[in-house]
């Protein structure tokens, strides 16, 4: 389970002075590399537990190529998942209080 904070759409680039220093495109494709090895070693499919400003961008879920992308429903995800993983999203604190393995 990817526990998504929409870090590259955050609106916290627009506020402040610090600007990303990746592509979107380069972020998402790294992603992308990443789940899918993870979906190689592990067997089992990578589900996004989609932020909820995601719902603000037309299409968000196509960023994440073929996976399940899934809003306002962290909690049961983290309920079932294997693992979770996260850049530093709050919700991490699912998976602490289930005793689920997290990657950061």
């Amino acid at each position: 389970l990817f526990l998504d904070d929409c870090l590259l759409h955050s609106f916290d680039f627009d506020l402040g002075h610090k600007k990303t220093n990746i592509s979107k495109k380069d972020y998402f494709n790294s992603l992308d590399i990443f789940f899918n090895k993870l979906e190689s070693q592990f067997n089992m499919p990578v589900f996004i537990a989609a932020h909820p400003n995601g719902l603000e961008y037309e299409n968000y879920e196509k960023l994440f190529g073929h996976r399940k992308v899934i809003f306002n429903n962290s909690l049961a995800l983290s309920k079932n998942c294997f693992f979770a993983m996260t850049h530093h999203s709050l919700s991490i604190h699912y998976p602490i209080l289930f005793k689920r393995q997290i990657i950061f």
